[in-house]
């Protein structure tokens, strides 16, 4: 019985490495992402009231309950690893989304085809990660227009992906520590 104890712990401290180690990949991949290991399909999604590809307003609109749960449990996910990790997380996306969509705005304007794909294929894949899938999908919806050749008509996409940041940076918020 001692034997099997010993084995069992020796097992879940690999297994704890393992893990530390898998969190440390997923969060450097949420940076410039270069790597597609570990990203998902964001699936299917809820709508938000303010559609992408309708005439963009000055405010954004905000999250739904649906998307809202989303979030919510996708970062219960997490959850897991402790709440310095969703923390991390979120405050990596943050700080990187923004960055991200003045790239893709810089990209549009200058007609850079491969460099606002690979933007857009960035917000996709570091938004759904934390449940956004509703807001993910829009970035998703630009990259692959731009395969097919359709870049030029993503001008309201961009500006909505833009405008609705801020609704999802309020709910990100949330789960941050107050300062």
């Amino acid at each position: 019985a001692d034997a099997m104890q010993t084995w069992i712990y020796v097992v879940l401290c690999v297994l704890s490495v393992a893990l530390a180690l898998l969190v440390k990949f997923v969060v450097e991949i949420l940076g410039p992402a270069k790597s597609k290991k570990g990203r998902k399909n964001a699936g299917s999604t809820a709508s938000s009231s303010a559609e992408p590809g309708t005439q963009p307003s000055m405010s954004y609109t905000p999250l739904t309950t649906d998307q809202k749960a989303q979030i919510k449990d996708k970062l219960e996910e997490f959850s897991m690893l402790g709440p310095m990790f969703v923390s991390q997380l979120v405050g990596k996306i943050l700080t990187e989304v923004p960055k991200r969509l003045t790239a893709l705005q810089e990209a549009f304007a200058q007609g850079n085809r491969d460099e606002f794909q690979r933007q857009a294929h960035t917000l996709y894949s570091t938004t759904a990660q934390v449940g956004a899938l509703y807001w993910a999908q829009t970035a998703k919806r630009i990259e692959l227009a731009t395969k097919e050749g359709k870049m030029a008509e993503q001008g309201q996409e961009v500006t909505w992906l833009v405008t609705q940041f801020e609704g999802l940076r309020e709910e990100l918020l949330t789960y941050q520590p107050a300062a």
